[in-house]
Formats: structure tokens, sequence, C-alpha cells
């Protein structure tokens, strides 16, 4: 219901508590309390909406106060004498100063609250923007009238939850303008959802394949023993192309390689950039260490070995000592990770630690090394270089 505020005529020390009761009982700020009263004392009248309930709470404290007030059907109050005009009251019927009609405020209608139920996957997910869901379940919850949400300790619980590939977590939410980003995150991070009063979804219900072959993000797979193995051993490889990838800072990089590597069985959500070509090298990085994806089938191919060269390097027999190897090793294992750099994606398809145990393997057991041309505009270059160790160079077949 509604409460029409026509005048109040109070000294100063009247108006502060009557200023204290706005502020507590319907949520004003000290500036638009103090508003309110000043209209107030112009004789402007303002209305209130008030809960049944709290009809004579609020009028016993507007009395104690001084205001001079009407409830909705009630008609206008009269002014006091001292504002009739002078004129007025010499006649027989003492004309009243009517106050101005109160303001027509259309009565707020809050949206009806509806809650959703959310399922993660079985082996839970990895959110890289964990404050950034916490603080879109809690605007989703907020009411659009006074304000409320639920607590901090609530959403996080949720969000932990959910990493944690919880199923049936309820969420009421009561701002439908929230609504879109709420669905395009759980998406990006593949929790199904759906109103509580509706059958769970199918496995399309929420994600639609990608509309084309560059993803916005991605779902790292659960990964297997030899995946993991060959990412710890390119560690800084993969934090670097995450970080191009995804445009964030190095610390963000790391530790998004640092939950991969820590929790190998759960799926892994990394939204990307605007670098294209950055994330096609991350695709190719992670295809090379068999890092499967869910919901993107194809990921960029290495060249097929038909066309590539492969070379074996070896000593030329006993006659030179592997000192030449020996001084030049950190330049032999950069150019077997150059050499094997592929032409599209500007992906090493050697490893840091792989190129190291071969150039070390040839040192100390004598091993050839196993050489794979994909740089091909170096290959004069490289060449020349394992000619000066003294190293035989033969194509392998």
């Amino acid at each position: 219901m509604y409460i029409y505020l026509d005048f109040f005529e109070g000294d100063y020390f009247a108006e502060l508590p009557l200023r204290d009761f706005l502020i507590n009982q319907f949520r004003f700020r000290y500036l638009e309390a103090s508003e309110l009263v000043g209209e107030l004392r112009q004789r402007i009248t303002k209305t209130l909406q008030i809960d049944e309930n709290e009809r004579d709470f609020v009028c016993a404290a507007l009395d104690r106060h001084g205001v001079v007030y009407r409830l909705q059907g009630q008609p206008a109050a009269a002014a006091p004498a001292e504002h009739i005009a002078p004129s007025a009251k010499t006649t027989s019927a003492p004309i009243v100063q009517t106050p101005p009609p109160a303001e027509k405020i259309a009565p707020i209608v809050a949206p009806e609250p509806v809650e959703y139920v959310f399922n993660a996957p079985k082996n839970g997910v990895s959110m890289s923007d964990k404050i950034g869901f916490i603080k879109l379940l809690r605007e989703t919850n907020r009411d659009p009238i006074i304000g409320d949400t639920e607590s901090l300790k609530e959403s996080k619980d949720k969000a932990d939850a959910l990493c944690e590939g919880a199923q049936k977590i309820r969420h009421l939410v009561k701002s439908p303008q929230t609504l879109p980003a709420l669905f395009a995150e759980l998406q990006k991070l593949g929790i199904s959802y759906h109103r509580i009063d509706e059958a769970p979804p199918t496995a399309t219900n929420n994600f639609a394949p990608p509309l084309d072959t560059t993803p916005t993000a991605i779902q790292i797979a659960p990964l297997s023993p030899a995946a993991v193995k060959a990412l710890s051993n390119e560690k800084l490889e993969f934090v670097k192309n995450i970080k191009m990838a995804t445009g964030t800072g190095l610390k963000d990089s790391k530790d998004f390689a640092d939950m991969v590597l820590l929790y190998p069985e759960r799926s892994h959500h990394l939204p990307f950039g605007d670098d294209e070509k950055s994330v096609k090298i991350l695709l190719a990085f992670l295809a090379k260490c068999g890092v499967k994806l869910q919901g993107q089938a194809n990921t960029p191919a290495s060249a097929p070995s038909s066309q590539l060269e492969v070379f074996l390097i070896s000593e030329d027999g006993w006659n030179h000592s592997t000192g030449a190897v020996s001084g030049q090793k950190l330049n032999m294992i950069k150019w077997l990770r150059t050499m094997s750099v592929d032409p599209e994606t500007q992906v090493t398809q050697v490893g840091l630690a792989e190129a190291k145990a071969q150039v070390d393997a040839l040192i100390e057991k004598k091993t050839p090394i196993r050489v794979e041309i994909r740089n091909k505009a170096q290959r004069d270059e490289f060449f020349a270089f394992v000619e000066s160790l003294h190293l035989n160079c033969s194509k392998h077949y």
C-alpha cells in the first residue's frame, strides 16, 4: 500500500530523528533523506510504499516525528491556520490552502524468481576466472528492489562444488536480465542447467557445436599419463602458448598450467583471446603433447610424414671425439628444435627435454639423432652447422 507525506514543520532537532527513521525504514541514503525532508518543508507531497503489516508502526513513527500524512484512499490533509491567506481570516468560512496533488508513482512489480539446477561433469571443471563466476552468481541472485543477494560464502560453496563435479546444485535467479551472461558462462564451463520445474537437459540441450574452425574457448579433457609427462617436460612452452592464446598475464597462465598438471583427472576450461594465430599454435602444441579436447573434434594436425625429410646424424667414425659436440651442445639443441618447427603453426615438434636427451645420447652413447626437417627455409644452414662439428648426416628412408 501507499502512504502520502504532505508536510513537515519541525525544527532542526526534530528533523534529525525523522531523517534517521527514513534511512532505516525505507533504505534511503543520507542525501536522499535530507532532500525528502526539505521537500516536505516546501509542502511537496511525497509518496512512499509500505507493507500492510508495517502500517501501524510507520504511522506511529510519523506521528511521533510530527509529519502530516495520509494513507491510500484518505482525503488530503488541511494546512495549519498560519498558512491561511490573511484576507481569508476575516471571512466566516476560512479558505484552506490545498496542498499539491500527490505524485503518481507506478507500483514496482518484482519479477518472479526462478530456480535453476546446475550439473557439472563428473570429473569436475576448472575455472580460469573463479572470482568472476562467483560475482555472476551473486548478481543473478540480487533482488531488483531491495538489492539483497546471497552471501559470498554461499556463492563460493556453489562454485567449489561445481569444480569438484557436483550434481544438482540449486541456484535462485531473481534478476532475469542477468540470465544471458549466466547461461553463456555455464556453456563455456561445460555445465548443464535447467529450470527446477523442467526435465533435465539431454546431451545437446545446452551446448551448440562450434560455428567456425577457430574456437573461442576449449575444454581440455582429462589427461593421459603420457600427456601429463609431455606437458611437464614442456611446461615453459605450455605457459608461453597459454599466455599468447588467452592474452592473460604470466602469473595467470602459469596458474592455469599448474592446475592442469595438478588435477589431470579433471576437465579444464580455457577461454581464448582475439589472436587466432596464437590459438592455432596452442592447439597444435596440445595435439603434439597428446592432449584431447572436449567439444572440439578437429585440431590442427602435423604435416604428413611422407612430406618430411628425415636424416640421421651420427659421429664420423672413431677418429673424432665428442668434444666438438659437447662445446656446441646448446646450439645443437636449438638447431634440433628449430628444424622441427611446423611452417604453418610455427610450433616446434621437438620439446626442450627431448632435444637435450637426444644430444646427450649422441655424446655419451654414440646414439644417432633422428631429425625431421620441417623448417626447410634453414635447411642449408643446419647442414653447414652439422658439417662444422664433423658429424655424418645421412638421409633416412
